[in-house]
């Protein structure tokens, strides 16, 4: 028994040790970003060459989804390990957003005029992140045994979740810019994505609250440390998504009007740094709580 207890205990070392080193590696490049992020809000440019690096932040998210798919590809039968589907999920949609962001970046570093791409392109990658979050998150629900519309219905997101939606949406009718029959396919479009991120953002925040609760439900095999960690994360990216929502609508003459390297973008770093954490831990206590429980048989 000695000897087994042992030998689980080695895998449980070595993750937390690559977790450790993910977690200030990511760091670092949080670091630097916000170090920019300060010395274009110290300068107050907002079309200068250096704002068009702001997206660099992109490192944050590419990171954490190769370091998480990186410890997926060799494990065998991961359809059967429903929390590694998940994290596969979550991992995919930080890679997503990564190729969104380098798209960003080319087209603001080729069209200098336009500094503002949306929508464009990188949209649909932004919205297949979101999309493949949603996926992952409808995952643990399936496993947990529970149903989604009910536990929504029967928690503190049936509160908190239309009470966002309500904030944001009379802030975006109210400062806005106002549509016409008249109004353009371009305009037309962003009005759909607007729409689109916000209600996305919600579900998914709203999943997340209602999941912390199932998260001692020994069918998932996780503690609360992890999707803590990432509902935190999440949280920042909602406000980052709703901030982005509203000031890409403003005129440019408005002093919150939205530009590449301001307070938006340092809410998605600090968004994508803190998921990118919650999933190397999420990964760690999966397998630490499956080695503990093969110990024990």
């Amino acid at each position: 028994m000695i000897t087994t207890a042992s030998a689980a205990r080695q895998p449980i070392n070595r993750g937390n040790g690559t977790r450790s080193g993910l977690a200030w590696l990511l760091v670092a490049f949080y670091i630097g970003s916000v170090i920019l992020f300060i010395s274009i809000y110290v300068e107050g440019v907002e079309d200068h060459f250096i704002n068009r690096f702001s997206n660099i932040y992109l490192i944050i998210p590419l990171l954490g989804g190769l370091h998480t798919l990186s410890r997926l590809i060799p494990v065998r039968a991961l359809i059967r390990n429903s929390y590694r589907v998940t994290v596969a999920a979550f991992s995919v949609g930080l890679l997503l957003w990564s190729i969104g962001c380098t798209i960003w970046m080319y087209l603001i570093f080729k069209y200098s005029h336009a500094q503002i791409p949306y929508p464009s392109m990188a949209d649909a990658f932004y919205a297949l992140c979101f999309i493949a979050w949603t996926v992952g998150l409808l995952n643990l629900y399936k496993t947990a045994g529970k149903n989604v519309l009910h536990e929504i219905n029967n928690s503190t997101a049936r509160f908190l979740v239309p009470l966002w939606a309500v904030v944001v949406s009379l802030i975006y009718l109210k400062h806005g810019s106002g549509l016409s029959a008249y109004a353009s396919k371009t305009a037309l479009l962003k009005l759909g994505l607007d729409i689109f991120f916000l209600m996305i953002d919600l579900l998914n925040l709203g999943l997340l609250i209602t999941l912390l609760p199932s998260t001692e439900n020994e069918k998932l095999g996780l503690s609360g440390t992890s999707l803590k960690i990432i509902s935190l994360g999440y949280f920042f990216l909602c406000l980052a998504s709703s901030s982005f929502t509203i000031c890409s609508s403003l005129p440019d003459d408005s002093p919150y009007h939205y530009y590449n390297g301001g307070f938006t973008d340092f809410m998605f770093a600090t968004a994508f740094t803190v998921i990118g954490i919650g999933l190397a831990s999420i990964l760690v206590e999966g397998d630490n709580t499956r080695e503990i429980a093969g110990s024990t048989t």
